[in-house]
């Protein structure tokens, strides 16, 4: 791939999808008929330093791509394609939960509590989407006016080189996608397991048909039981301690833009109480709250049900503990003290 190519794919990621091929084709062919010109009045063949001349006068990726989009958004071009990213996997969630419930609570129904059961499970998961896409716009609104500009003011005040497309990521720097995600995410955690544990709970009535929790009650609802034990719930401060220390974390990675020792030592100290909490929890008592009573619309496969739920979480567990370990690893040795050439020659 020539130094034109990779150029005119670096605009196009900065593009929505559904004008990203238009655009590119046109500006290949642009810079195309432009170097041509430009072989033909020096009189030489196009070589690398022409193209790279040629790019650098026709401006930055990003520069470009913005001059083909409208000047303002809410959720400008820079969070935009995070946004959407975001969007998909809140909602893939909240249709997945929607009919894992609608498919428990519909078991053994008649036709018209089936049809009544989808309304019931409809309204609320439209409402629930309807909130989510709302906090969602609000809280990338707000990082589009208070994120740094910086890495965008320097691509458009300061000289543009095209040498620099050939050259790797900075393994220091710290783009947008991982951090804004981890504060979503951890924003979730906080505000679902402090404020509204009832979304982790099913209900169940004396005909022993489950309706989801928050739905309109009736006489014949005779409790409701939560997914996750207590003996979840009394680690669920020690949880929010680490979830509220991991989005400081990521805001301040967002502001400075790059990791930094102590930026390093931060995500250490958070990673080490992280894992010391998911083996407290993988130890002790099991984590989920159901049980056979609870499950009896599913007759002699609620055990096997609740033994695989345990499964599942333990699993999960695991997998933090591991995945959080190599990152604790990783950032043990990108902390350790490196002897230099000369030291090493000396002895030292």
């Amino acid at each position: 791939m020539n130094l034109i190519d990779v150029y005119v794919s670096e605009v196009g990621k900065h593009l929505p999808r559904k004008m990203r091929a238009d655009i590119e084709a046109e500006l290949r062919s642009i810079l195309e008929d432009m170097l041509e010109d430009r072989s033909k009045k020096a009189g030489r063949p196009v070589d690398d330093e022409m193209v790279k001349e040629l790019l650098k006068e026709y401006g930055a990726p990003q520069k470009v791509a913005a001059s083909y989009l409208p000047e303002r958004h809410l959720i400008g071009p820079r969070l935009y394609p995070l946004f959407m990213l975001v969007l998909k996997i809140v909602f893939s969630v909240l249709g997945v939960l929607a009919l894992i419930g609608f498919g428990v609570s519909a078991t053994s129904m008649t036709p018209q509590a089936f049809i009544e059961l989808l309304g019931k499970v409809a309204l609320p998961t439209i409402g629930g989407a309807i909130t989510a896409f709302g906090n969602i716009v609000l809280v990338f609104a707000i990082l589009e006016r208070v994120l740094p500009a910086s890495e965008q003011e320097d691509v458009e005040d300061k000289e543009w080189n095209p040498a620099t497309l050939q050259k790797g990521p900075e393994p220091d720097r710290v783009g947008l996608a991982g951090p804004v995600f981890e504060i979503l995410l951890n924003l979730t955690a906080i505000v679902i397991f402090n404020f509204y544990p009832q979304l982790l709970s099913f209900g169940y009535s004396a005909s022993s048909v489950w309706f989801i929790a928050g739905s309109e009650v009736t006489k014949d609802q005779i409790g409701t039981t939560s997914i996750l034990s207590e003996a979840f719930f009394r680690y669920v401060p020690f949880l929010t301690v680490v979830w509220v220390l991991e989005i400081v974390h990521n805001a301040i990675l967002l502001r400075q833009g790059r990791w930094q020792p102590a930026t390093r030592w931060f995500s250490l100290g958070v990673k080490l109480a992280n894992v010391g909490i998911c083996i407290a929890l993988l130890a002790g008592p099991s984590l989920i709250g159901l049980t056979t009573e609870s499950l009896t619309v599913l007759g002699s496969l609620a055990n096997s049900v609740i033994v695989a739920l345990n499964s599942i979480v333990r699993l999960v567990l695991v997998l933090v503990i591991v995945l959080d370990g190599i990152d604790i690893v990783k950032t043990i040795l990108r902390l350790w003290p490196r002897k230099t050439p000369s030291a090493r020659v000396h002895g030292k």
